[in-house]
């Protein structure tokens, strides 16, 4: 996991897959060119650019910085997916199904919260 404002390359490329190789940051046929790639008197670069320049979400809060996924073309991550049927309540009590709103095509936003 990238926590830390400048990361290795060492580090990124544990985290990420994405290694350094002369040409610039490469991950299967794909490869991006440190210009414009931050680095410091150590050698490491800004988690931030190599997050953006990759493609991945990043969350900040004080010092602390947190890297996610890569993000692009989803389709091939949604192929096949299958919402459940879940029901659940509307606000006067009577169950709802998420089917009956998918087949009504109403548009929903689903919000989910886990504690740990």
């Amino acid at each position: 996991m990238i926590t830390r404002e400048t990361v290795s390359a060492a580090d990124w490329a544990t985290g990420t897959g994405w290694h350094l190789e002369e040409s610039g940051w490469c991950s299967g046929d794909r490869c991006i060119p440190l210009s414009g790639l931050t680095q410091d008197e150590a050698g490491n670069f800004k988690t931030e650019e190599l997050a953006a320049a990759t493609n991945r979400a990043v969350f900040r809060s004080g010092d602390f910085v947190s890297v996610g996924p890569e993000f692009g073309d989803l389709s091939a991550a949604t192929t096949g997916a299958q919402l459940p049927d879940l029901v659940l309540e509307d606000r006067q009590g009577n169950p709802v199904s998420l089917g009956s709103l998918v087949a009504r095509r109403r548009r929903m936003v689903l919000h989910a919260w886990a504690p740990w």
